[in-house]
């Protein structure tokens, strides 16, 4: 398994490790904050020069913490990561990464297309078909 470590700031100077994990046929992308995970992307390498984003998720934080022999997951504050750029610089890192292992295309599919997530892949330089449901890019 190979194994990568970026760095991104978002607008507001948080400070976020990217780790990518290159395993073929699977590549995996985790963002954390604080050392704390935030988000990720599961992409595969498909046929000939292919691959495919499985899935890619921002999600809010809890915060969890255990005290002697008792535990108990308390959300001290609930922090958006969504709307930072964080997935953006994950898909970014992603697609490189790819580019790197010869890859030439990635498809992916949308569970739930709405015209915020069709504008934030067309952003990414994706064609996005179907109603929004099919995503495709070449690299």
């Amino acid at each position: 398994m190979n194994q990568r470590r970026h760095t991104y700031k978002d607008p507001t100077g948080h400070i976020f490790t990217i780790e990518v994990n290159s395993d073929p046929p699977y590549l995996n992308v985790y963002a954390f904050w604080k050392g704390f995970p935030v988000a990720y992307a599961y992409l595969s390498q498909g046929e000939n020069v292919s691959a495919i984003l499985q899935d890619i998720k921002i999600q809010d934080a809890p915060l969890t913490w255990y005290q002697g022999w008792r535990w108990a997951e308390q959300v001290i504050f609930v922090r958006s990561f969504r709307r930072r750029g964080v997935g953006k610089r994950m898909l970014e890192i992603a697609l490189q990464e790819l580019r790197e292992l010869g890859i030439k295309r990635v498809t992916g599919r949308m569970d739930q297309p709405s015209p915020w997530l069709i504008n934030w892949y067309r952003g990414a330089g994706f064609e996005v078909a179907n109603n929004g449901a099919d995503i495709s890019i070449s690299l």
